[in-house]
């Protein structure tokens, strides 16, 4: 009897402790801007070692739970990722990033199935295109 009293105040002990480690979060909450002071729309607040994240809303606010000890990560397309510890009300600006790319020339024709493709296309006309035209120059036939 006295080793069944024992093992149940073990056990109890040790649900009580779980249960008060699993509570052990924070709410916190902030706001995540551009470095051209423009909210970053999107941007992904994720818990260091954790699966939990959330992205900022069109303001560039975001609520997170975090637990003790832990940091979050703040990243966004284009900027540098940063790691920061949390504090409630933290307001993280993000920096570009210099290794991004500025222009992007695709070449090449491919043919493919309509039914097989799952991209976006767009059909330019060759006559719209020409280059005296877009800058605004008639060239003149003899």
């Amino acid at each position: 009897m006295l080793f069944m009293k024992k093992r149940l105040t073990v056990f109890l002990t040790a649900l009580l402790l779980s249960v008060g480690v699993a509570f052990a979060q924070n709410k916190i909450t902030g706001t995540v801007m551009q470095d051209d002071g423009e909210p970053a729309i999107g941007a992904t607040v994720k818990v260091v070692g954790n699966n939990n994240g959330v992205i900022t809303n069109v303001d560039g606010k975001f609520t997170i739970d975090v637990p003790s000890g832990k940091k979050l990560e703040f990243s966004y397309i284009g900027y540098v990722t940063k790691r920061l510890a949390p504090k409630n009300g933290m307001k993280v600006t993000m920096s570009q990033d210099s290794k991004v790319i500025d222009e992007v020339v695709v070449t090449g024709v491919q043919k493919m199935d309509k039914r097989l493709f799952t991209g976006a296309t767009t059909k330019i006309d060759a006559e719209k295109t020409k280059l005296d035209r877009a800058l605004g120059m008639d060239v003149i036939s003899q």
